[in-house]
């Protein structure tokens, strides 16, 4: 094999064995960390009961939060939605409503029903600012008089 015949393909090859060894060393730096931190905390539990053993304590799974609005995006599309029709709405028209508003396609909508829901419920517990008749999948949503 000629030594120049791959040198594109090698050097992006070592560019990738570079970033990927970067993302290890970070994270081996991240994990010592997060030890010390747990080390620290099981220090301090025994401080409250030396009887209990930190390690013990069962890891919790992280949630990771998706974020796809911005601070009250979600509520202001939905809001728009029902004062647009200017009448009761179902959970799915208001959700294709915001679908359509945010130029997604028709598979966006699976995706987005709960979370719509969600905040339907969130308006109307929390702010007030809707209203809802009827019960589950016949309940219909609209502006708070």
């Amino acid at each position: 094999m000629e030594p120049n015949t791959n040198q594109y393909a090698l050097a992006a090859l070592k560019e990738r064995r570079a970033t990927i060894a970067g993302e290890i060393s970070s994270l081996e730096d991240r994990l010592r960390y997060l030890r010390k931190m747990a080390e620290a905390v099981d220090h301090t539990i025994r401080l409250f009961n030396p009887d209990l053993d930190g390690s013990a304590i069962p890891a919790k799974k992280p949630y990771k939060r998706v974020k796809l609005f911005n601070a009250g995006e979600l509520n202001r599309l939905i809001l728009n939605a029902l004062r647009k029709a200017g009448k009761p709405l179902s959970t799915g028209e208001v959700t294709d409503a915001v679908v359509a508003e945010l130029g997604h396609g028709p598979d966006a909508k699976r995706g987005m029903t709960n979370r719509v829901r969600a905040n339907l419920n969130y308006l109307l517990r929390e702010r007030g600012l809707v209203r809802k008749e009827g019960d589950r999948l016949s309940a219909l949503w609209s502006l708070a008089s």
